[in-house]
Formats: C-alpha cells, sequence, structure tokens
C-alpha cells in the first residue's frame, strides 16, 4: 500500500510564518516612521 505525501499543513504554517513575520515588520516600521515625525513636530512646535 502506497501512501500519498501529505504536506499541505505544511505549507499552511509556512504562509503563516511569512505573513506573520511580514506583519511584524511592517509594524515596527511604522512606528519608527511614527516617531520621528512626532519629533519633527514637536521641534516645529517649539520653535514657534
Amino acid at each position: 500500500m502506497v501512501f500519498k505525501k501529505q504536506n499541505c499543513a505544511a505549507t499552511i504554517l509556512e504562509y503563516v510564518l511569512i505573513a506573520s513575520t511580514i506583519v511584524i515588520v511592517c509594524i515596527t516600521g511604522f512606528r519608527n516612521i511614527g516617531n520621528g515625525y512626532n519629533s519633527i513636530y514637536v521641534n516645529i512646535s517649539q520653535a514657534i
């Protein structure tokens, strides 16, 4: 009897790991960009 190899679960797990990594990178990047803009606006408001 020959069994067909099931690797669908492994493929789904890989896609989930890739997607979660991308989300974490995006959130970190957006937070850093937001902090940069915040410091710019604080500097401008203190100069006025």
